[in-house]
């Protein structure tokens, strides 16, 4: 924020007025950053699950026609699973290697799909950049032009009791 404080000095020293706290909160309001969000683009590849997500994937298949409640079905699933994994069986191993080889095929796509999407990316952020460059200039300058404009009616002021005084 001391940013703020050396240009409402700067303004000052021009113009004859002093900062008060009030000057230093509007300019704090008027420059906080907006955050913006990320818009995730539904062309890039999705990231790979996790093994015991392709573990259920081919389990419910299988155990469907078992049970018919949907949660007892989850539970079985999870139930199994983690006797897979205290074991450290074949079958825990084996959808561990599935979840690598989706992991190595993510890896290869994202990366051909960030080489055509550089230029793109590239172009929309210097877009973006300029346009947040654009409204923080133009809230600088209505700044400004506020506190000139303030300190040019505090003149007005400081002139009128003058002149009472003088009377």
């Amino acid at each position: 924020m001391s940013v703020i404080k050396e240009f409402l000095a700067k303004l000052s020293s021009m113009g004859g007025f002093e900062v008060t706290k009030e000057m230093i909160q509007l300019t704090k309001n008027t420059f906080k950053e907006k955050t913006v969000k990320k818009i995730k683009d539904k062309n890039a590849p999705k990231k790979p699950t996790n093994a015991y997500m392709i573990y259920a994937t081919d389990m419910r298949k299988q155990l469907k026609e078992e049970f018919k409640n949907s949660k007892e079905l989850l539970s079985e699933i999870g139930r199994r699973w983690n006797e897979e994994k205290q074991k450290d069986s074949q079958i825990y191993r084996h959808y561990n290697e599935e979840l690598d080889e989706a992991k190595k095929k993510y890896q290869k796509d994202i990366q051909k799909y960030e080489s055509k999407e550089e230029v793109k990316e590239d172009a929309k952020e210097d877009t973006k950049e300029d346009a947040k460059e654009d409204a923080k200039e133009d809230a600088k300058e209505d700044v400004k032009e506020e506190v000139k404009e303030d300190a040019k009616e505090d003149a007005k002021e400081k002139k009128k009791v003058k002149a009472k005084k003088t009377k």
